[in-house]
C-alpha cells in the first residue's frame, strides 16, 4: 500500500442577505479547527462509509484546518472577519506539507464587504498558495450563486439536493467521495458550467415537486453516462443581490 491520500478540509460557509444592514462578524460564526472538524457531521459519516467501501480509511489522511459556519443568515460578512478566517486557512495550507486534494465546506451565496463573492475570492486565494495541480472539491448549498471564475478554479462541487434541506451530511460525504475519485483517477475534474439568467425565491423551488424534482432526476440520469463524474442543478439565492446571482447548472467530466 502506498502513502495515504492527504486531503485538507477547510471553508467558510455563509448565506448573505445583502439587503440586511447587519454584518456577520466573528461572533456570528461557529469556528471549528483540527479534531473538532473530524468529529463533525459529514466528515465522520464519510469515514464510516469508507469502512464498507473498496477504499480503506487508512488510505486517506485528513488534514483538518478551519471550517467556519455562520449561525444564521444575515447581511454581508464583515471584511475583517472574512480576511482573518481566510488568512488562517491559507496559513494552514502553507504549513500542511504535501496535499493530494482539498475539500472546501462552503455555502455558495456568501458576499463579503468590499469583496463580494467570498467563495470566488477564497478559491482564488487558495490557488495562489497551492497552485493549479491539486484537485479541489466544494460542498455547496442548493441556493448557491456561482461565478465562472469559481467554476474554473475547482474540479467539482456537490450541492444539496433537498429543499427544505435534509441532506447536508450526505452532501459532504458525496463531496469527499467525488474528490477521492478524482485523486485516485490521476486526472482532474472538468466542469461544464452555465449560469441560468433566472432568479427564484427559495419557496418556489422545493425539490419534492416540479420543476426541481424533474430537473434533479434528469441530473441523476446524466451521471449514469460514461465519463461523467457528477451533475449539479443549483437554484441560486436572489436575496444575495450580486451580478452573479441566479440559478446555475454544471456537468463535471472526469
Amino acid at each position: 500500500m502506498g502513502s495515504p491520500l492527504r486531503v485538507a478540509i477547510a471553508g467558510v460557509s455563509h448565506e448573505a442577505l445583502s439587503f440586511s444592514p447587519i454584518l456577520a462578524r466573528m461572533k456570528d460564526f461557529q469556528v471549528m479547527r483540527g479534531q473538532d472538524i473530524l468529529h463533525s457531521a459529514g466528515v465522520t459519516d464519510f469515514f464510516q462509509t469508507l469502512k464498507t467501501s473498496e477504499l480503506l480509511p487508512s488510505e486517506i489522511e485528513p488534514v483538518p484546518l478551519l471550517v467556519a459556519r455562520s449561525l444564521a443568515p444575515s447581511g454581508l460578512v464583515e471584511e475583517g472577519t472574512y480576511l482573518q478566517l481566510r488568512a488562517e486557512i491559507l496559513h494552514g495550507l502553507r504549513g500542511a506539507g504535501h496535499l493530494d486534494g482539498i475539500c472546501l465546506v462552503l455555502h455558495g451565496a456568501m458576499l463579503v464587504e468590499n469583496i463580494w463573492s467570498g467563495e470566488t475570492d477564497l478559491v482564488r486565494s487558495i490557488r495562489a498558495v497551492v497552485g493549479d495541480e491539486i484537485p479541489i472539491a466544494a460542498r455547496l448549498d442548493l441556493h448557491a450563486n456561482l461565478t465562472q471564475e469559481f467554476a474554473n478554479g475547482v474540479d467539482t462541487w456537490a450541492g444539496f439536493r433537498t429543499a427544505p434541506h435534509r441532506d447536508a451530511q450526505e452532501t459532504l460525504v458525496r463531496t469527499l467521495t467525488l474528490l477521492t475519485r478524482i485523486i485516485r483517477s490521476g486526472g482532474r475534474g472538468h466542469p461544464a458550467f452555465i449560469r441560468v439568467p433566472m432568479l427564484l425565491q427559495g419557496e418556489k423551488a422545493t425539490t419534492s415537486v416540479d420543476p426541481m424534482k424533474s430537473l434533479l432526476a434528469m441530473a441523476r440520469k446524466i451521471e449514469e453516462q460514461p465519463g461523467i463524474l457528477n451533475a449539479e442543478v443549483l437554484v441560486g439565492f436572489g436575496w444575495a443581490d450580486a451580478p452573479h446571482s441566479g440559478a446555475n447548472v454544471a456537468v463535471i467530466q472526469l
